[in-house]
């Protein structure tokens, strides 16, 4: 593959999406128009900058382990936020308008463990350097937990009616049986196909 072609893991993904539905259009499947997401830590980060830029491509995204997540505006208190903190730059980056009400109609599902929270003096960022000038820290605070999830649920509640937010205690970094169980009744709950019957 040549080195260009690598560079947009998005339209990877969507090619990938496509040639899955075609390949499955002969088989005894429903198939759903839009598809569902989940992902923990850096993945919960793709997933949900994937829906920001798709969100006519996803029915429901379910995201763990992360902090910060793209609000639908373009600033906040007066800080501009360039893609994926926010919309300050999403035309010039995908060629059009962010398409604020098709993301609204997107279910999410968020969550954290109670203790998934570094020490201030211990945090990784992936939003310092030019680009951000730690934009992140500034809007959405530093410990995952008691800063940037209260923060991100506060602006998506006042955006959209369509995310769950959800604390597990006696957790840190990872997953366990309580949270997996919950991604899976939220994605059943959400979905737009019943579970196929078994091909006999």
């Amino acid at each position: 593959f040549s080195v260009e072609s690598l560079t947009r893991i998005d339209k990877q993904l969507l090619a990938m999406i496509s040639d899955a539905k075609s390949r499955l259009e002969s088989e005894p499947y429903p198939i759903a128009d839009k598809i569902h997401m989940g992902g923990f830590s850096s993945s919960g980060f793709f997933a949900s900058r994937f829906a920001f830029l798709y969100p006519d491509k996803v029915q429901t995204i379910t995201a763990g382990g992360v902090g910060v997540f793209p609000l639908p505006k373009d600033s906040h208190n007066g800080i501009s936020l360039p893609y994926p903190l926010g919309t300050a730059d999403y035309k010039e980056l995908t060629g059009r308008e962010f398409d604020q009400e098709a993301w609204t109609d997107i279910n999410q599902y968020i969550y954290i463990g109670e203790e998934d929270q570094p020490s201030p003096d211990n945090t990784f960022s992936y939003y310092n350097g030019n680009r951000y000038e730690n934009k992140a820290e500034r809007v959405y605070g530093i410990n995952n937990v008691t800063e940037r999830f209260p923060f991100v649920r506060s602006q998506y509640k006042k955006a959209t009616d369509n995310a769950e937010f959800e604390i597990f205690d006696g957790i840190g970094h990872s997953i366990d049986d309580r949270m997996e169980t919950a991604i899976v009744d939220f994605h059943q709950q959400n979905s737009p196909t019943p579970n196929p019957k078994p091909v006999t």
